[in-house]
């Protein structure tokens, strides 16, 4: 999100909130060393950061019950040349794995995002989240859902946005 004033671009400073669970009140997002200053950032900053603590905490899973997870198109027609219509993928997708193929065979690699084991994975573009600012939020919003979280931002105001201040429903 940016705008543009006087031919340059500037881009657009909002304070972010995290619901990490159910029954949780909304957190800010806090400097480590100072924690009743709000961190004030781009949109894409907290957004990458939060993708990039859910690949984390997916690392050390198995493919099968990672929340988070990213096919590259070799592994992705290895384990279809593998195992035909029994693949690991296949049985994770369900009935997304024709989507998942389109968007590998497009982009090269595709995300899938799990909420259990049980349940059907669904495919995600990589470069839209990548690229797209409103698909990465949805995709961020996803991610949270899995646990029952959820995220806002709201746009940087000074004098609102001090210390102590926070995000009520």
């Amino acid at each position: 999100m940016s705008a543009e004033v006087e031919g340059v671009k500037t881009q657009k400073q909002y304070v972010c909130f995290v619901k990490s669970r159910p029954g949780v009140n909304f957190r800010p997002y806090t400097e480590k060393d100072n924690p009743d200053k709000l961190v004030v950032k781009p949109m894409r900053e907290f957004l990458d950061h939060e993708i990039s603590c859910w690949f984390k905490a997916s690392e050390s899973e198995e493919m099968r019950s990672a929340v988070l997870l990213k096919v590259s198109a070799e592994q992705f027609f290895a384990d279809a040349g593998k195992s035909g219509i029994n693949s690991v993928l296949a049985s994770m997708l369900g009935w997304n794995y024709a989507e998942a193929a389109r968007i590998v065979e497009d982009e090269g690699c595709v995300l899938l995002l799990t909420a259990h084991p049980r349940f059907e994975s669904k495919p995600f573009s990589f470069v839209r989240v990548r690229d797209d600012d409103h698909y990465a939020v949805q995709f961020v919003e996803k991610l949270l859902s899995v646990r029952g979280g959820k995220i806002v931002f709201e746009e940087y105001d000074s004098e609102k946005h001090v210390a102590g201040y926070r995000h009520e429903v």
